[in-house]
Formats: C-alpha cells, sequence, structure tokens
C-alpha cells in the first residue's frame, strides 16, 4: 500500500524502488489523484488499485480509468449501478464487508453481481487480534467468500491480509488469500504497539539545531510562556527548525523529548507552527541535528505520549519536509 504519499515517506521515490522488486505485483492507492502521480511522475508499470471508492462514475472517469490501466474499487450497489452504465468493460474488484462495516456491500450482494470482477475483497477491523469475537466473524465470512468464489467467481482472486494479518499469517488463513497489502510494516513499524520488534523504521524524522543560547533563571520560553527557567545558573535552550506545521505534534509542548544520539532532550515551551524548543544539559553545535522520531525514538512511543497511531504521524510530516533518501 502506498496511498498517503506512502505513508509520508514519499510515494514517486518509493516507487521506483518498488518497481524493482519482483514480490511487488502492484500498487494501492486511495484516490485517483495519487494513481496518476504513481503511473506519471512515478512511471510504475504494474497493476494500480484505487481503493476509495468515490461512488461517482461518468465517462470522464471511466475513460481516466482505462487511459492509465487503473483498477477501481467498486464498494457499494449505488456505485456498481453507476459503474455498469458506462464502465462494464474495465477490470474491477468489489470491497465486502464482512464485520468491520465502514464500506462494502453484503455478501448476499455478491449473488447478484452480473459482471465477473477481478478480486473481491475485505477489510480486518482487528488484525492484530485474530481470536477476537469480531475477527472470528470475519473469518466465517472470509470463508463464505471463497465458497462463492468456487462457485461463481473462479476467475476472481480474493484477498484480506493486512499488516497486522501478516504477523498472524497462520491464525487468518493467508495461504488462501490470492496477495496480501501491507501498509506500515513495509516502512519498518508495527501496526501495533510491540514489546519488541524486529522491524527497522525508514523514516528518520529529524529536525536542525537552528540556535543554541544560554537563558537566564527567571525567563520564560516560547507562546504565552509556558516555561520558566529554573535552574539558578540558567539553561541552554535550543531551537529546532521544526514545528507543527512540519508534523511535530503540538500536544508535546511541555511533556516531549527529542533524541540526539543516547541524549534525551526535553521539549521545553509550546511547540510553534515552525520551531519547536528543547532544553539539552549540554550546548548543541548549531547545524546538527536531533530526532523526533525514528531508531532512537519508536514512532508508537511518540504516537502513544500524544493519544495518536504511528499512522497519523508518519502521513502528518508535511510536504515541506525535505525527504533524503539513502
Amino acid at each position: 500500500m502506498v496511498k498517503a504519499d506512502a505513508y509520508g515517506h514519499g510515494l514517486v521515490p518509493l516507487a521506483r524502488t518498488f518497481e524493482e522488486n519482483n514480490a511487488v505485483c502492484g500498487y494501492g492507492v486511495a484516490t485517483l489523484g495519487e494513481a496518476l502521480e504513481l503511473r506519471n511522475l512515478g512511471r510504475a508499470k504494474k497493476e494500480i488499485i484505487v481503493f476509495s471508492d468515490s461512488g461517482t462514475w461518468n465517462e470522464a472517469r471511466a475513460q481516466a480509468f482505462l487511459a492509465h490501466r487503473l483498477t477501481p474499487v467498486l464498494s457499494s450497489l449505488h456505485s456498481m449501478l453507476a459503474f455498469v452504465s458506462c464502465a462494464t468493460k474495465m477490470p474491477f474488484e468489489v470491497e465486502v464487508t464482512t464485520g468491520m462495516n465502514r464500506s462494502g456491500i453484503q455478501i448476499e450482494d455478491l449473488l447478484g453481481l452480473k459482471l465477473v470482477p477481478k478480486g473481491i475483497f475485505t477489510h480486518l477491523a482487528e488484525s492484530d487480534r485474530p481470536d477476537s469475537r469480531l475477527s472470528r466473524k470475519q473469518m466465517k465470512g472470509i470463508q463464505k467468500i471463497l465458497e462463492l468464489r468456487d462457485e461463481r467467481f473462479k476467475e476472481a482472486r480474493i484477498h484480506w491480509g493486512n499488516s497486522g494479518s501478516v504477523f498472524a499469517a497462520s491464525s487468518w488463513d493467508l495461504t488462501k488469500s490470492d496477495l496480501v497489502r501491507p501498509g506500515i510494516s513495509l516502512y519498518g513499524i508495527s501496526p501495533a504497539p510491540p514489546e519488541k520488534s524486529s522491524l527497522r523504521p525508514v523514516m528518520q524524522f529529524e529536525a536542525q539545531v537552528m540556535q543554541c543560547e544560554k537563558v537566564a533563571c527567571g525567563e520564560s520560553v516560547g507562546y504565552a510562556g509556558l516555561y520558566r527557567v529554573k535552574m539558578k545558573n540558567g539553561e541552554w535552550i535550543v531551537t529546532l527548525g521544526a514545528g507543527y506545521a512540519d508534523g511535530v505534534p503540538r500536544l508535546l509542548s511541555g511533556c516531549g523529548w527529542v533524541a540526539q544520539g543516547k541524549q534525551r532532550l526535553p521539549i521545553v515551551g509550546r511547540v510553534s507552527m515552525d520551531v519547536t524548543n528543547a532544553a539539552p544539559k549540554k550546548p548543541l553545535k548549531v547545524g546538527s541535528f536531533v530526532e523526533i522520531w525514528g531508531r532512537s525514538r519508536p514512532a508508537w512511543e511518540v504516537a502513544s505520549q500524544v493519544g495518536t497511531i504511528p499512522y497519523e504521524l508518519l502521513t502528518g510530516v508535511s510536504g515541506r519536509v525535505q525527504r533524503i533518501y539513502e
């Protein structure tokens, strides 16, 4: 899955890497715009599935999908009727809900399909908990889809595996799936907070030290004077060139920390739009870098501190942040 700018990592540069990997049979994106960027700028030659169904089909949209060899996903009966009216010769996939109920048609609605889909798939709501009540319900639904494929849609591929299910492949019976759709795990982040993980994060989100000054006791730092220097001899305060407009969560204000090697630097004052302040024990060299998250500061740890998940952190890194690929 390379939607949302490859989870914030950069769609076009990563597509070139995926194109060279024979294990990659295609790409999953959310929108037509992402698909066109991947096909044109990323020069992707493999299949591209557009997973988010707009529900709107007309000749212009159909022609765009045909011209760029894109596979649409149909997630509702309304969209199927609109699709059939203008794009019956185009291969498509059907999303079926097996219990998540976010989108997708019911399994029984497959019986009314007059066209044979290229693929039939479902989304897992609790892939990291294969023994949960909902997961067991979804697995029963998946078995029904497999049986229906054998009866009516023998040419259709079936898939349901995401990152979480890959780490519990036997529980999710992935040997019966025709493909898997790994997302965040492709980028070295576990889909659930593990005690230990063998994955190595691809993203190293860093900020450069723009200034390092000694601030006197009693002086405040940042908007609203949220932080006040208490040390009698003053404190070193660094200004980092990244703020919430770059993807640093504002909720880290006054409670988070950044890392430089083994040194932890507490964030002081409010995270601003363009800068963040931190207080090192020793002065840092202007021009050096600190890590917001990455290998020293796990994204799951940062996400847990601000009440979110790494998915939001990664996709929240803005376009103005320079990406360097090694």
